[in-house]
């Protein structure tokens, strides 16, 4: 039996998780699905488009029947959004959850932007780094922004409020402005040249988890840029709950919205708020394969 399209669009209420492919911005990926998903719709079973009367202004005193249709385009399939599920994207935002990345190093070079392709700067040994040597330097970092994490909040990190706020979970901003807090720091692979960390904070964007590489690197008295970033987790969406490009069709969408359902009741999303610790993930490959299955 065909798809009904109107009631398929009609469903399509909620919010869901898709995995943005490599080398695809944020932007190309949201018209990417708009697309697949009107073409989709255009597939299926439709209202009969109604025709409304135009009757042109110089055959108006003419005194002849004359009666032609044009298209009435409140019939037509227009995809614009996935309904009312958009309202949750702004709480979801304005809560500033945790997101997790697991950001690829590369040791012995330093660039103008600490990517592969800028402006070559530098160019340094890196044998004397060690895992050791760069777990030391990755606390230093970490302590740094445990410091700054109060400072956002504009309290004394000694004060009695201090405390209090930060007994009811991770302090976090209350504006974007305030700038990027990272909350936890770890070298979860170390096979030189490359290395991977795993970051956790708010309010960052590529060019500071970038950035962190460079000052990593730094610290250990060598020059390291950024040859990958991946996050994996958001707060509670993870990649198992990510649909992959091949899925992005109103059957997958639909059971995506229903398995997302309970992310983003307030019950589950306040436990995140109310987290006081970060928990690292084992390690990148359990990620990737977890990826690969769906």
């Amino acid at each position: 039996m065909d798809k009904y399209a109107p009631t398929v669009y009609r469903t399509l209420n909620g919010v869901f998780s898709v995995y943005k492919p490599f080398g695809f911005t944020m932007k190309e990926s949201c018209v990417s699905l708009q697309v697949k998903l009107a073409k989709e719709l255009n597939t299926m079973k439709t209202r009969p488009v109604r025709e409304r009367v135009l009757i042109h202004e110089e055959n108006l005193h003419s005194g002849l029947p004359i009666t032609t249709t044009a298209p009435d385009l409140s019939d037509h399939p227009l995809v614009m959004a996935i309904g009312e599920g958009r309202r949750y994207l702004k709480g979801i935002a304005r809560s500033r959850y945790i997101r997790t990345y697991h950001v690829t190093g590369q040791l012995g070079i330093a660039t103008q932007d600490f990517t592969p392709t800028g402006r070559i700067i530098q160019q340094m040994t890196y044998d004397h780094v060690t895992h050791g040597k760069m777990d030391r330097v990755i606390a230093a970092m970490q302590a740094s922004h445990q410091k700054f994490m109060f400072e956002a909040t504009g309290l004394s990190r000694d004060s009695q409020e201090a405390y209090e706020i930060a007994s009811h979970g991770l302090i976090r901003p209350d504006i974007k402005q305030a700038g990027p807090v990272v909350f936890g720091m770890k070298c979860i692979h170390f096979e030189p040249p490359e290395f991977i960390l795993e970051i956790h904070s708010v309010n960052e964007d590529c060019t500071y988890l970038r950035r962190i590489v460079h000052l990593l690197a730094a610290g250990m008295k060598t020059g390291a840029v950024c040859t990958q970033i991946r996050r994996i987790r958001y707060g509670k969406f993870t990649l198992a709950h990510a649909l992959l490009q091949k899925h992005w069709k109103s059957e997958h969408i639909l059971d995506c919205i229903e398995n997302c359902r309970s992310l983003v009741d307030w019950n589950n999303l306040s436990r995140d708020l109310q987290s006081n610790e970060v928990n690292f993930i084992k390690d990148k490959g359990d990620n990737e394969t977890d990826l690969e299955k769906k």
